[in-house]
């Protein structure tokens, strides 16, 4: 089908970022922190938070990569990608809309007293949910550059990068500042 644009050509900046605060994004999240930590104190709610803040970004940014990584070495086209992720957001937005439905929700069980396994608890499935993992692996399956790429790691760097990426070959993590976090080549 010729007249049909990539999946990468379709989302700007604009529609990415609403795509990661729909599916990421900080609102979902407040109403479950909340009544989660509603008995703890302000120090050990800020301790929690950003410790189930780091938890998330290393797993949102690693579950990225390594889900490009397989997608790429299985060959999975572009096409069953998106039909995948098209069914996951559908069943999403199934239970949200049936969740009325339901019977009334029982109290959580109380966090746990180590910090770790607290934030665990809060970043796991409540800030890093499945579906907020697949709009990551899609965005980065379909990223049209490597400086797009480089935002999810580096994302101060991010704007600096598209202007170095031109003169520079899109596969050297070293034209993004270096570090671990790979930049993968667009995927033809």
């Amino acid at each position: 089908m010729e007249n049909v644009p990539e999946a990468h050509q379709l989302l700007g900046l604009y529609s990415v970022f609403i795509l990661l605060f729909v599916t990421l994004g900080p609102i979902k999240i407040l109403g479950p922190f909340m009544q989660l930590t509603h008995d703890a104190d302000e120090a050990r709610t800020k301790q929690i938070a950003v410790r189930a803040f780091a938890l998330a970004l290393i797993a949102a940014v690693g579950g990225g990569f390594v889900g490009k990584f397989l997608v790429d070495n299985w060959h999975i086209s572009n096409g069953a990608l998106t039909l995948s992720g098209g069914v996951i957001f559908l069943l999403v937005g199934l239970s949200l809309v049936l969740e009325q439905y339901k019977p009334a929700h029982v109290a959580p069980a109380p966090l746990p007293e180590a910090p770790m396994a607290a934030a665990l608890r809060v970043a796991f499935p409540i800030v890093v949910t499945p579906y907020g993992i697949a709009a990551v692996i899609a965005l980065l399956v379909n990223s049209p550059d490597a400086a797009r790429s480089a935002a999810a790691c580096h994302p101060g760097e991010a704007l600096g990068a598209k202007a170095s990426l031109h003169h520079a070959d899109p596969t050297n993590s070293r034209a993004t500042g270096g570090g671990p976090c790979p930049i993968p080549a667009h995927r033809s």
